[in-house]
C-alpha cells in the first residue's frame, strides 16, 4: 500500500485540517486520532471518495459534521469520538451503506437521531453515547439486524423503547442508560435478544412491570435497571439468568417478596435491590450466592432474621441491610465474613447482644448499628476493629454498662447520659475515645459507585 493510500498522523499534531486534504483522492485510510487538531472538518473531505477508514477521534474538532460526509460511500469505519462536534447528524449519513462501525460518541451532537440510520444495514457497532440527542429512539433501528453493540446512553432521548428492538437478534450490548426521560413499559420483544450479555437501562423513567420474557436472556452478565419507576414483583423467570454477575434494580418501586429463584444465580457478584418496597422475610437463599462481593437490600420492608449461615458468604465486601424491619439476633457466624469492609445494620429491630465474633472482621472500615433494640454489653472485641474510618455510633439501642475499656478509654460514667445530643457533647468535652461518635457516612455514594462498576462491566464499544 502506498503512502497516498494510507495516511496516519498520530504524533501530537495540532492546528486545523487544510482543505487541500481533498486532493488526496487515492486515500483509503486517513487517521489523525488522538492529536490536537481543532477547527471544523473541511467539507473537502467528501472528495476522498476512496476512503474506507476515517479516524478523527480524540481531537478538538468543532462545528458541524459536513453533509459531504455522505459522499464517502466506500467507508467501512467512521471514528469521530471524543471531539466537540455539534449540530445535527446530517441525513446524508444514510448514504454510507458500507459502514459496519459508526462511532460518534463523546461530542455535542443535538437533535433527533436521523431515521436514515436505518439504511446502514451492515452496521455491527453503533455508538452514539455521550451527546445531546433528543427525541425518540427511531423504529428504523430495527432494520440494523447485524448490530452487536448499540450505545445510545447518556443522551436526552425520550419516549418509549420501540418494539422493533426485538429484531436486533445479534445484539450483545445494549446501553440506553442515563437518558433520564426514556419511559413506558419494557416491550416484551426484549426477550428476543437472546445473545445479549449487557443490558443497561438505568437512570431513566421506564415503568410498569418487568416482562417475564427477560428470563429468555440466558446469556446476560449484567442486568442494570436501577433508578427507574418499575413496579410489581420480580418475575420468577429471573432465576433462568444463570450467567448473571450483576443484578441492579435499586431505586425503583418494586414490591412483593424476593423470588427464591434468585438463589439459582450462583455466579452473582453484585446484588443491588435497595430502595424498593420488597416485603417478606430476608431470604435464606442468599447464602447460596457464595461469590457475592456486594449485597445491598437496604431501604425496603424486609422482615425476619439474618440467616444463621450468613458466614458462607466469605467473599462479601459490602453488606447493606439497614432501614428494613429485620428482627432477631445477629448470628455469630457473621464473624466469618473476614473480607467485609462495610456492614450496615441500622434502622431495624434487631435484638439481643452484639456477637463478639464481630471483632474477627478486622477489615471493616464502616460498621453502623444504631437505631435497633440491641441489649447487653458491647463486646470488648470491638476494640480489635482498628481499620474503621468512622467512630462507632451505637445510640438508640439499649446497651448496658459498663463500656468496655478496650473500646473507649473512658473515665466518666457515660452510661448516665441518655440524650444523644448530650452524649455527643459530653464525649467531645472529655476527649475520651477514638470510637465514640458517629461522624456520618454518605450511603448515597453507594449507588453512584455501583453505576461506575456497571459502566466498567459493559463491554467496550471500541476495539
Amino acid at each position: 500500500m502506498t503512502l497516498t493510500q494510507r495516511l496516519y498522523w498520530n504524533t501530537s499534531k495540532h492546528g486545523t485540517l487544510p482543505s487541500e486534504i481533498g486532493s488526496l483522492t487515492n486515500l483509503k485510510t486517513f487517521g489523525v486520532y488522538w492529536n490536537r487538531f481543532n477547527g471544523t472538518i473541511p467539507s473537502e473531505i467528501g472528495m476522498i471518495t476512496a476512503l474506507t477508514n476515517l479516524e478523527l477521534d480524540g481531537n478538538a474538532f468543532t462545528g458541524k459534521l459536513p453533509s459531504e460526509i455522505g459522499m464517502l460511500t466506500k467507508l467501512n469505519v467512521l471514528w469521530l469520538t471524543k471531539n466537540d462536534i455539534a449540530g445535527t447528524v446530517p441525513t446524508e449519513i444514510g448514504f454510507l451503506t458500507n459502514l459496519y462501525g459508526l462511532y460518534i460518541g463523546g461530542n455535542a451532537f443535538t437533535g433527533k437521531l436521523p431515521s436514515e440510520i436505518g439504511l446502514l444495514t451492515k452496521l455491527t457497532k453503533l455508538e452514539l453515547k455521550d451527546n445531546y440527542f433528543t427525541g425518540t429512539v427511531p423504529s428504523e433501528i430495527g432494520l440494523l439486524t447485524k448490530l452487536e453493540v448499540l450505545g445510545l446512553h447518556d443522551n436526552a432521548l425520550s419516549g418509549n423503547l420501540p418494539s422493533q428492538i426485538g429484531l436486533l437478534t445479534q445484539l450483545n450490548n445494549l446501553g440506553l442508560n442515563g437518558n433520564h426521560v426514556l419511559t413506558g413499559n419494557l416491550p416484551s420483544q426484549i426477550g428476543l435478544l437472546t445473545t445479549l450479555s449487557f443490558l443497561g437501562l438505568y437512570d431513566n423513567t421506564f415503568n410498569g412491570s418487568l416482562p417475564s420474557e427477560i428470563g429468555l436472556l440466558t446469556k446476560l452478565n449484567v442486568f442494570a435497571l436501577s433508578n427507574n419507576l418499575f413496579t410489581g414483583s420480580l418475575p420468577s423467570e429471573i432465576g433462568l439468568l444463570t450467567t448473571l454477575n450483576y443484578l441492579g434494580l435499586y431505586d425503583n418501586s418494586l414490591t412483593g417478596s424476593l423470588p427464591s429463584e434468585i438463589g439459582f444465580l450462583t455466579k452473582l457478584t453484585i446484588v443491588a435491590l435497595s430502595g424498593n418496597y420488597f416485603t417478606g422475610s430476608l431470604p435464606s437463599w442468599i447464602v447460596s450466592l457464595t461469590t457475592l462481593s456486594f449485597l445491598g437490600l437496604y431501604d425496603n420492608v424486609l422482615t425476619g432474621s439474618i440467616p444463621s449461615k450468613i458466614g458462607l458468604l466469605t467473599t462479601l465486601n459490602r453488606l447493606y441491610l439497614n432501614d428494613n424491619a429485620l428482627t432477631g439476633s445477629i448470628p455469630s457466624k457473621i464473624g466469618l465474613l473476614t473480607t467485609l469492609n462495610i456492614l450496615y445494620l441500622n434502622g431495624n429491630a434487631f435484638t439481643g447482644s452484639l456477637p463478639s465474633e464481630i471483632g474477627l472482621m478486622n477489615k471493616l472500615n464502616d460498621l453502623i448499628f444504631y437505631e435497633n433494640a440491641f441489649t447487653g454489653r458491647l463486646p470488648s472485641e470491638l476494640g480489635s476493629l482498628i481499620n474503621l474510618f468512622y467512630p462507632l455510633d451505637f445510640t438508640r439501642n439499649d446497651f448496658s454498662c459498663p463500656i468496655p475499656q478496650e473500646i473507649y478509654f473512658y473515665e466518666s460514667d457515660i452510661c448516665e447520659i441518655t440524650d444523644a445530643n448530650d452524649f455527643l457533647e459530653t464525649s467531645a468535652t472529655n476527649n475520651t475515645t477514638r470510637n465514640l461518635t458517629y461522624l456520618g457516612s454518605n450511603i448515597t455514594t453507594t449507588n453512584s459507585a455501583l453505576e461506575g462498576s456497571v459502566d466498567s462491566l459493559s463491554s467496550e464499544t471500541t476495539p
